[in-house]
C-alpha cells in the first residue's frame, strides 16, 4: 500500500508563523504528453512506489484512476522509495489540488478509509489553555482542515506517567483527546505512519501553534 500527498503552500500568514513546524518538500514536476500527472512525496508504508496499473483513489475528491507511470526526480520511469518525491502519471484527468492525497485503492485500500473522528495523544504548546469545543486549524500532511477538540480524556503525569482526570490542558501538558474534523482525512495510528498519524493544531485567531497530536 502507498500514499502520496501533493505539496501545499500555506497562506502568507501561516507561512510566516508556522515555518518552524513544516518541512517544505520540493515538488517534482512531470510533463507527459498522454495523461495527467501529479507530484509529491511518497509518505506511507510501502518501501517503493512503482507499480503500473495500480488503482489509486483521490482524497478528498473520492475519484479513482490507474497509475500509468511513476517518475523519479529526473523525470525517468522508476520505482520511488518512501520519503522521496515522485511524479505520478495517471490514465485520466482528476481534479487534484495541492495538499490532496493519492491513496492505494487495491486490496488493502480500506486501511485508508476516510474518517472525521480521531483520538490522539496531544502535547499542548500554547500559553492559552486548551478549550474543549473550540475550533482550531489542523495541519495533516500538507492539508489544512478545521478541527474541534470534543473532549479531554485525561492528562498524563510526566513524572509518574499516571493518567489523571482532566477537562482542559495547560502549556506543556500531555494528554489524550478526541477530535472531530470538518472534513474526512485518511489517517493511521502514528506508530504505523508518521505522515498519516500526526497533526499540528493552530489557533484560528492568533495563528499560534497550539499543539502537536499523535493519533492512536
Amino acid at each position: 500500500m502507498s500514499a502520496v500527498t501533493l505539496n501545499a503552500r500555506p497562506t502568507r500568514d501561516f507561512d510566516a508563523k508556522l515555518q518552524h513546524t513544516q518541512s517544505l518538500l520540493r515538488t517534482v514536476v512531470a510533463e507527459h504528453p498522454r495523461a495527467a500527472s501529479d507530484a509529491g512525496p511518497v509518505v506511507a508504508q510501502a518501501s517503493t512506489l512503482g507499480a503500473e496499473d495500480m488503482v489509486i483513489s483521490h482524497l478528498p475528491g473520492g475519484q479513482s484512476a490507474t497509475v500509468a507511470e511513476v517518475l523519479d526526480h529526473a523525470r525517468a520511469v522508476a520505482e520511488v522509495p518512501a520519503g522521496r518525491s515522485a511524479g505520478i502519471v495517471l490514465d485520466r484527468e482528476l481534479d487534484v489540488s495541492r495538499g490532496d492525497w493519492l491513496l492505494d485503492g487495491g486490496a488493502e485500500g480500506d486501511i485508508f478509509q476516510p474518517t472525521r473522528e480521531l483520538e490522539g495523544t496531544i502535547t499542548w504548546l500554547d500559553d492559552e489553555r486548551l478549550v474543549p469545543g473550540r475550533i482550531y486549524w489542523a495541519l495533516h500532511g500538507h492539508r489544512w482542515i478545521k478541527a474541534r477538540v470534543e473532549r479531554v480524556h485525561h492528562q498524563l503525569d510526566v513524572h509518574t506517567l499516571a493518567e489523571e482526570p482532566a477537562s482542559t490542558l495547560g502549556a506543556n501538558a500531555i494528554g489524550r483527546v478526541a477530535l472531530s474534523l470538518h472534513e474526512p482525512i485518511a489517517a493511521l495510528p502514528y506508530r504505523r505512519s508518521r505522515a498519516l498519524g500526526s497533526l499540528v493544531l493552530v489557533d484560528t485567531a492568533t495563528h499560534r501553534t497550539a499543539a502537536a497530536v499523535l493519533l492512536v
